[in-house]
């Protein structure tokens, strides 16, 4: 997929991020993942307590989905 000048989208180390600064904790893992044709990641964070959750975030738009 091409982009235009100047328009970029999350990358693994930005989605990392974005979930982190949303739910705390510490990053396990990043997955990148084709669904329905669009990128999304999924952001595995180990929760105070020892609770583990899934965060997916939009390839495209950063947001939180």
């Amino acid at each position: 997929m091409q982009y235009a000048q100047g328009e970029s989208r999350t990358d693994k180390s930005r989605a990392a991020d974005i979930a982190r600064s949303s739910h705390g904790g510490k990053v396990l893992s990043v997955d990148e993942v084709n669904s329905d044709g669009r990128i999304v990641f999924r952001v595995k964070l180990l929760l105070d307590g020892g609770r583990i959750k899934i965060v997916t975030v939009d390839g495209n738009s950063g947001r939180i989905i």
